[in-house]
């Protein structure tokens, strides 16, 4: 991200934010946020080896904005967070090295922004009530999400909680608790049914 940006951008009148509040694991100094959003679809070289592919935008998340205790943090830096990108040529990235866009390697087809639901890049100031309400997780991907990894369905709730947030919906979280209580059973049930099956057949086919 742009630390010079993220200092500018708070609406909070209080003193500048700690660009390392944000947890960006690059920060740049001496341009802009637009220049840096500009940068999607190209490849960028860091320093004089390392070389990553800008994907898309990173933006602010009302957890962030809460642990930071500064009301307001999404809107007002929603396009000054920085980018994502995935590391093509990996290197040694010193202070002071510059960071230059690879000339005619505009590529916007290479872009993945991941499963996104919609008017997830939209400012939340900005979205509509069809919006809000799509960005609420269905219970029932929030079941799949507590049966196929159930501490980090709880883990994840944790982390909004000691910020004074929910990442599920009350409903969600307490379906994914029951589905995260009934999961070894169930698991047990259907290996156990499953390994009998397997058996069964290997007899009748030995007979």
């Amino acid at each position: 991200s742009s630390s010079s940006s993220s200092s500018s951008s708070s609406s909070s009148k209080s003193k500048p934010l700690d660009p390392s509040l944000l947890r960006r694991n690059l920060l740049l100094r001496g341009i802009t946020a637009n220049d840096l959003n500009d940068m999607v679809g190209h490849e960028v070289m860091l320093g004089n080896t390392c070389r990553v592919f800008v994907h898309r935008r990173t933006v602010p998340c009302k957890y962030r904005e809460a642990q930071c205790q500064r009301p307001g943090l999404m809107n007002s830096m929603w396009d000054a967070c920085g980018v994502s990108c995935e590391i093509l040529v990996g290197g040694t990235i010193s202070v002071g090295d510059v960071v230059t866009v690879v000339p005619n390697s505009y590529q916007p087809q290479r872009t993945r922004v991941g499963l996104k639901y919609p008017g997830f890049f939209v400012r939340p100031a900005d979205r509509s009530a069809a919006l809000v309400k799509a960005a609420i997780v269905p219970p029932f991907l929030t079941a799949v999400a507590a049966f196929l990894d159930p501490e980090g369905f709880h883990r994840v709730q944790v982390a909004y909680n000691s910020a004074g947030q929910n990442f599920w919906s009350p409903k969600s979280y307490e379906l994914g608790l029951w589905v995260k209580k009934v999961r070894n059973p169930v698991l047990f049930f259907s290996t156990g049914i499953a390994t009998i099956s397997v058996l069964l057949a290997f007899s009748l086919k030995v007979k």
